[in-house]
C-alpha cells in the first residue's frame, strides 16, 4: 500500500497539507516500511490563506499523490478531506514520527 505524507524532514508527519513543500511517498507491506520517494507538491492555496478551493487547482494536488491510497497531514481542511475520500484515498490527521505512525 502506498502511503503519502506531508513533512518536512522525511522523518516527522509536520507540515500542513495546503502548507507542504514535499510529500514523502512509503510502501507499506505487512511489517516493512520502505520509503519509495519525495514529491514536491502542487500547493492549492498561495500566500492568501483565505483563498477558496477550486476544483482545477485541487486536481493537480491530486495527480501529486493519485496513486497513494492513505495521505497523513498534520492538517488538512474539511472540503479537500471529503474530496479526497470521493477519490479514494483517505486521509488521516497526524503529527510525530512517520515510523511510529505507519506502525501502528
Amino acid at each position: 500500500m502506498k502511503i503519502a505524507i506531508t513533512s518536512s524532514d522525511g522523518e516527522h508527519v509536520d507540515s500542513f497539507y495546503k502548507l507542504a513543500n514535499m510529500i514523502f511517498i512509503y510502501d507499506v507491506d505487512k511489517n516493512e516500511i520502505k520509503s519509495v520517494e519525495k514529491r514536491k507538491p502542487f500547493q492549492y492555496c498561495g500566500k492568501n490563506q483565505k483563498q477558496k478551493l477550486n476544483w482545477s487547482t485541487f486536481e493537480r494536488v491530486y495527480e501529486t499523490i493519485k496513486d497513494c491510497q492513505i495521505l497523513y497531514t498534520q492538517k488538512i481542511d474539511l472540503i479537500p478531506i471529503q474530496r479526497f475520500d470521493l477519490l479514494g484515498i483517505s486521509v488521516k490527521q497526524a503529527e510525530g514520527e512517520i515510523g511510529r505512525i505507519l506502525s501502528m
